[in-house]
């Protein structure tokens, strides 16, 4: 169970949307990924490196806010900075773009979903008028928070079934 299922229960139990709303996005986002993966070796193979260049990008921007707020300990960082960019290089990758859900949705065939439930989820987990109004009705609540919920066990399944169905039907491959 990835950690975004987590908050299914405790996020209905206790009404709270933003929670229900984060997991039923990550969740979707992860089923998105995880088909993704499962469709080729070369898919999986980009997955991975899509990790160093999340990597990359985190030790990017986390240095350039160093500089700003602590100018004095610049060396630390360019020297993390500098084992980030010798791991790039060495993986091979020469872009600095990271891998989005919504754009692989639709080669795995759930881009309509994805974009429905990604716009939804938002709604409750981004400040929006909507989500700083408090403009939630009991009734809207109620129903919100069973669709979360249900769409997060739905996505938590279909996430164990596709990894379970590959690894007894491919017999997979060292990557």
């Amino acid at each position: 169970m990835h950690e975004s299922a987590k908050g299914l229960k405790p996020g209905l139990n206790d009404s709270d949307q933003a929670l229900l709303a984060w997991a039923c996005r990550n969740l979707i986002e992860l089923v998105v990924f995880v088909k993704y993966v499962l469709q080729s070796v070369r898919n999986a193979e980009t997955f991975s490196k899509d990790g160093i260049v999340d990597l990359h990008q985190m030790i990017h921007v986390a240095r350039n806010l160093q500089k700003q707020e602590l100018p004095e300990q610049d060396g630390e960082a360019d020297t993390v900075m500098e084992f980030a960019n010798a791991l790039k290089e060495l993986a091979g990758i020469s872009t600095d773009k990271y891998l989005l859900a919504g754009n692989l949705a639709g080669t795995v065939g759930k881009a309509a979903e994805y974009a429905a439930i990604h716009k939804i989820c938002s709604k409750y987990v981004h400040p929006t008028a909507f989500s700083i109004l408090d403009a939630y009705e009991e009734g809207i609540v109620s129903v919100v928070n069973w669709a979360f919920f249900q769409r997060g066990v739905v996505y938590n399944a279909e996430i164990c079934k596709d990894i379970a169905l590959y690894c007894v039907a491919a017999k997979p491959q060292a990557v």
